[in-house]
C-alpha cells in the first residue's frame, strides 16, 4: 500500500539549503500548532519518525499534503526581541568575517602558512553566513508552508518559513524563503 501511496504524491524540487537557527525558529514558530499535516511519533529505542497526521490513506486529499497558513505579523517596535532575533539570524550572526580576516593575516604571518590558511577558511565560511540581504520588518508577516511530495524515491515532509511583505506582496509565494527542513516520511 504504501509503494501505491508514494507513487501517488508529486516529485519535489531540490532542498533550497536555508536554514536559521533553531532559537530563530523557536521565536517565528506556532507553537499551538507546530505541524498542520504530520505528527512525530515514538519508535523503538526512544527514536521519533515523522507520520501523516490523518494516516498513509488521507495522502491522496490535496488538503492532507499541502498547508499554506500565517503564522504571525512581525511586531512595531525596534525592541521586539523576534524582530532583533531573527534579523540577526539572517544577517548570518553575530560574527565579524573581515576583522577575522585581517587578524587570520596578522596570525598567518606569525606562524606562517598555518594561520593564512585558517584565516582564508574562516573567512570563506563566514561570509557565506551573510548572504541574505532581507530583513524583517514592523508589518511584515511570517507563513507557513508544509508540503508533503516524494524526494529522491522517499516520502518526504517540507517545512518552510517565508517572510512575506504585505504592502508589496500578495501572496506567502512570492516572499522569501527564510527557512526550510526536511524529513523523511513514514507511511506504514
Amino acid at each position: 500500500m504504501s509503494s501505491a501511496i508514494l507513487n501517488k504524491l508529486q516529485e519535489l524540487q531540490e532542498p533550497s539549503g536555508k536554514h536559521l537557527d533553531q532559537v530563530a525558529i523557536t521565536y517565528i514558530h506556532d507553537n499551538s500548532l507546530p505541524y498542520a499535516l504530520v505528527k512525530q511519533v515514538q519508535v523503538a529505542n526512544a527514536k521519533w519518525a515523522v507520520v501523516p497526521r490523518n494516516g498513509a490513506a488521507s495522502l491522496s486529499q490535496l488538503n492532507n499534503i499541502q498547508s499554506v497558513r500565517k503564522v504571525s505579523t512581525i511586531p512595531a517596535g525596534i525592541d521586539s526581541a523576534t524582530t532583533n532575533r531573527l534579523n540577526m539570524a539572517l544577517l548570518g550572526g553575530t560574527s565579524y568575517p573581515v576583522l577575522t580576516a585581517v587578524l587570520g593575516v596578522a596570525a598567518g604571518l606569525g606562524s606562517m602558512g598555518a594561520g593564512l590558511l585558517f584565516s582564508a577558511l574562516t573567512t570563506g565560511i563566514s561570509l557565506t553566513k551573510t548572504s541574505r540581504r532581507v530583513l524583517a520588518r514592523a508589518g511584515d508577516e511570517i507563513w507557513h508552508v508544509e508540503e508533503i511530495g516524494k524526494y529522491k524515491k522517499l516520502a518526504t515532509y517540507v517545512s518552510s518559513f517565508i517572510l512575506v511583505d504585505p504592502y508589496r506582496k500578495q501572496a506567502p509565494g512570492k516572499g522569501w524563503l527564510l527557512h526550510e527542513s526536511r524529513d523523511e516520511l513514514i507511511l506504514s
